[in-house]
């Protein structure tokens, strides 16, 4: 954790790109015991998602046109605005005709004395392409940010991955991020990440 003495000294953007960081951290805290929390899981996905896309407000305009040619920056702008304005995105049920474009899946444990149990969300590259291709045609003022944000899943799509999770999505966006804007740290959140990875049967 920072302590006062340091925040006083932080540029701005990457103060916010470190609350982005922890935000991420909490995040995956909430996908195991003992809290293994769905409201949790819903509610630090969105927080994140504001600090990360708020990331491009605090930087020079060429720094900031660097982050929007980033399919995965494109992509967690296209899903903070329809979460801010629209519906909130990784909750199990939708407004409207919206489906939902995150599935909870839980891999449980029967090692040990007590069951173990952890919950992680699946992305649908599908039914985010229809939520983003509803979302630029209801609101077609966005409609170039919604599209922007398909290009991301069709990189997916392309690479053939059949089972995508959101919190390694978050540690690529993070990465990419730092490394746009120059800072260097310990990559601890694409490590928690990989471990997830290695303990989710295939």
């Amino acid at each position: 954790m920072i302590d006062e003495h340091e925040i006083s000294k932080i540029d701005p953007a990457f103060l916010r790109y470190l609350e982005a960081e922890y935000l991420c951290g909490r995040f995956l805290d909430s996908c195991v015991p003992p809290r293994d929390s769905y409201f949790q899981m819903i509610l630090y996905f969105d927080a994140f998602l504001f600090c990360f896309v708020s990331i491009e407000e605090m930087v020079s305009q060429q720094t900031k046109k660097g982050l929007n040619q980033l399919d995965i920056f494109k992509f967690f702008k296209a899903a903070r605005n329809f979460t801010t304005h629209h519906s909130v995105l990784a909750a199990p049920v939708q407004k409207s005709e919206f489906v939902p474009v995150l599935s909870r899946d839980i891999n449980e444990s029967t090692g040990g004395s007590q069951p173990i149990a952890s919950a992680r969300f699946r992305v649908n590259t599908e039914n985010f392409r229809r939520t983003f291709s509803l979302a630029a045609k209801i609101w077609p003022r966005n409609k170039n940010g919604f599209q922007a944000g398909e290009e991301y899943l069709n990189r997916i799509a392309a690479s053939g991955g059949s089972k995508v999770y959101i919190e390694d999505i978050m540690a690529e966006g993070l990465r990419a991020v730092r490394k746009t804007l120059g800072y260097v740290a310990q990559d601890s959140i694409s490590n928690r990440a990989l471990e997830a990875n290695q303990q989710t049967p295939k």
